[in-house]
């Protein structure tokens, strides 16, 4: 669930001062950044015969996590410009 907390966070800090991204470029970042996990953590756990519990978890603690982070992005990324 950090994953989609954090890392739109980091994109944005990335983003926006360190590479200086026109403002349409850094809200798609920080919104795709704010997007749940792929299902690709649990398919190579399926496929390498690993516990696929964690990252069925995982997938569906970040899928419940990004109903509100993409908006709260573009909401906040919106009123910051």
């Amino acid at each position: 669930m950090t994953q989609t907390l954090v890392q739109p966070l980091i994109a944005y800090g990335v983003g926006g001062p360190l590479l200086r991204l026109p403002d349409h470029q850094l809200r798609a970042a920080v919104v795709c950044s704010a997007l749940p996990a792929a299902q690709n953590v649990f398919v190579h756990a399926r496929q390498y015969g690993l516990d696929t519990r964690p990252a069925c978890d995982f997938v569906v603690a970040s899928t419940v996590a990004s109903m509100a982070t993409p908006s709260l992005a573009v909401w906040a990324l919106g009123a910051a410009a």
